[in-house]
């Protein structure tokens, strides 16, 4: 069941990777059309494409490249190192700070 569940999962982000990197090539496309023509290009559809650009990078990192493995890997690290379960405040200004508001 988990392995169908991972499947479908990974069958989604693909998916949506297509949508993405679709919906981001229009928008270049329709803002290189229009600076080739003379026309201004408008800086209030700059931010957006830039955000979807990343957010397509990362999508496509998830659906085609190893980012899944380096999740797993992170996770299996971070619960075989007790380390990083807790880490105790050692800075004596915070911890004399921290003491005072107890008091």
């Amino acid at each position: 069941m988990m392995k169908k569940q991972i499947a479908f999962q990974m069958a989604v982000t693909r998916e949506r990777t297509y949508w993405f990197g679709g919906v981001t090539t229009l928008g270049f496309i329709a803002l290189l059309s229009a600076k080739m023509r003379g026309k201004p290009v408008p800086e209030a559809a700059i931010a957006p494409l830039v955000a979807l650009s990343v957010a397509t990078a990362y999508q496509y990192d998830m659906a085609f490249g190893d980012k899944m493995n380096r999740i797993k890997k992170m996770a299996q690290d971070i619960e075989a190192d007790g380390n990083n379960w807790f880490v105790p405040i050692e800075d004596e200004t915070i911890m004399k700070e921290i003491n005072q508001h107890k008091n």
